[in-house]
Parts: structure tokens; C-alpha cells; sequence
């Protein structure tokens, strides 16, 4: 992820999304991202497919987002964390006490795109990219 508070950072995350498209993040807002985040809240993000091995991969594929970052409201808390989580029931509720109870700092952040440019080559073709915009 990059962002452009002081200048330029990146940091890796884990992710979950959505069938909106929204990515979910959780991280604590004193950390470097999270400072960042309330600074300047626009964002762009890359995800490629890590398992590939380099020249002997039968498709690429990956994205690039462009958005605007947002803490998850309370109301959407544990739907967000049970996105993050991929749906792993004791995760989430363990990150839901936590969080909601204050127990720990971190809070869920939510990703909303304005753009997504996806490359794939089995849905694209040889160098095929498809961009979307919200």
C-alpha cells in the first residue's frame, strides 16, 4: 500500500473483501499507516498473485486500486471483521471483544475504490487489463 501523507510509504497488510470491492484492514491508527490514513485518506493498493513462479505461471494476475480510506463504523464492526477474517469464526470474535471493548488499539479500516485496474490474462489476454470505476 502507498500513501501520500509526508511522502510516499508503503506497507504490507492482510486484507479481506468484500462483494463491493471494499478492502478491510486492521491496524492500530498510532501505527505508520494509520497515522497516514488520517492525514490523507486516499490510498492506492496492489495485490498480485504471490504464488506465482516467475515465467512458468500459466496466467498473471493481479490489481491496482485507487481509493479513499475510512475507519469502520461500530455498527459495522463485526461484518467487517468477519471479512477481514475470511469468516474464521474465532478470529473474528476475538478481535471483535478486543476492539469493541477497547482492550486493544487497533481498530478495522475500510478501503473504498474509485478505480480498479485488474490484470489477468486468462480473462484479458497477453498483457489484458480491464479497469473499473466506482
Amino acid at each position: 500500500m502507498v500513501l501520500a501523507a509526508d511522502g510516499p510509504t508503503a506497507s504490507t497488510l492482510y486484507y479481506g473483501v468484500d462483494e463491493d470491492f471494499n478492502f478491510y484492514i486492521v491496524t492500530s491508527p498510532l501505527s505508520e499507516h494509520g497515522v497516514n490514513f488520517s492525514k490523507n485518506p486516499n490510498v492506492a493498493c496492489v495485490v498480485v498473485d504471490t504464488n506465482q513462479k516467475m515465467f512458468k505461471t500459466k496466467h498473471r494476475s493481479g490489481v491496482q486500486i485507487k481509493g479513499k480510506t475510512m475507519q469502520a463504523s461500530d455498527k459495522n464492526l463485526k461484518k467487517a471483521l468477519d471479512i477481514w477474517s475470511h469468516a474464521n469464526k474465532e478470529m473474528s470474535e476475538k478481535f471483535f471483544k478486543n476492539i469493541s471493548q477497547n482492550i486493544w488499539k487497533d481498530r478495522v479500516f475500510v478501503i473504498k475504490p474509485k478505480e480498479i485496474k485488474w490484470f489477468n490474462e486468462e480473462l484479458y489476454g497477453e498483457d489484458g487489463t480491464k479497469t473499473f470505476k466506482f
